[in-house]
């Protein structure tokens, strides 16, 4: 099951990520996240569509679940990489990325949890510990 704080794999290459930023309004207020997410959709039919990104995560990226949403007809998941991606400048940074599952309104009515669990898994698989 992908909950918040699931660690999650990839298992393609290629996938954008936007930079993980944090903004400040002054030195006492508390640091948030910025929701700058590189979209990934992939359709009913399983093919992916995405939005450049900032980075680019290769097969085995590991990624950290920060939310999930199941809207009418789509799975949303927001993510974030556990380690610092290195960018073609020599530096690195973490990445985030939303994932964006589009499904038949009739399987998420249904809660087809095996069908749901597959087209996920087609994309992203739960990390093993290491």
């Amino acid at each position: 099951m992908i909950a918040k704080g699931t660690v999650l794999q990839l298992r393609a290459d290629g996938i954008p990520a936007n930079k993980l930023r944090f903004l400040q309004i002054n030195t006492k207020s508390p640091r948030f996240h910025v929701a700058d997410y590189a979209r990934v959709a992939v359709g009913t039919d399983g093919r992916l569509t995405a939005n450049p990104g900032a980075l680019s995560l290769t097969k085995g990226t590991r990624l950290a679940v920060l939310d999930l949403t199941v809207e009418q007809d789509r799975v949303r998941v927001f993510t974030h990489t556990l380690d610092a991606v290195r960018l073609a400048d020599g530096t690195s940074a973490y990445g985030c990325t939303e994932f964006v599952f589009a499904f038949d309104p009739a399987t998420l009515n249904r809660a087809d949890v095996a069908a749901v669990a597959g087209r996920i898994a087609e994309w992203l698989s739960v990390s093993s510990p290491s």
